[in-house]
């Protein structure tokens, strides 16, 4: 596969100096072949990437399901999980535990009640003045 600066030096050797696929495969250390694909080829279209799909894709379903049921491990995901057939490793499975990428962002839970609603004894630290030992002056 050839980047957008390599096909416009290409189209610019064909049309401008007229050379043939040969000559400007060795102009540019190219092969011929790729050369030969390239020249005909009216824009430069870049090599889309194939969908890649995970070993965890298929499990994931049940991972779901048991983490509904207990707050399993990613340790304990993956015995049970490789019982079913799982072929995958273990720090994908706890990267997708850990991240609580197995919960809809919209039903995930967040710890607001600690940040916005502070408990008493935090309270009560927060606004105790600071104890200065005598003969020392706060800044």
């Amino acid at each position: 596969m050839i980047d957008y600066q390599t096909f416009h030096q290409i189209r610019q050797l064909r049309d401008e100096e007229h050379l043939s696929a040969a000559q400007i495969a060795q102009c540019l250390s190219l092969d011929e072949r790729t050369v030969s694909k390239w020249i005909d080829v009216e824009k430069y279209q870049p090599r889309k990437a194939g969908e890649r799909h995970s070993k965890l894709d298929p499990f994931k379903s049940t991972i779901v399901r048991l983490l509904a049921q207990h707050p399993y491990t990613a340790k304990q995901l993956l015995q049970r999980l490789k019982e079913g057939g799982y072929a995958g490793g273990y720090s994908i499975l706890k990267a997708y535990v850990q991240h609580g990428m197995h919960v809809e962002k919209q039903t995930r839970r967040t710890p607001l009640a600690r940040s916005i609603y502070p408990r008493p004894q935090d309270t009560e630290r927060a606004v105790r003045p600071i104890h200065q030992p005598s003969g020392l002056q706060a800044f």
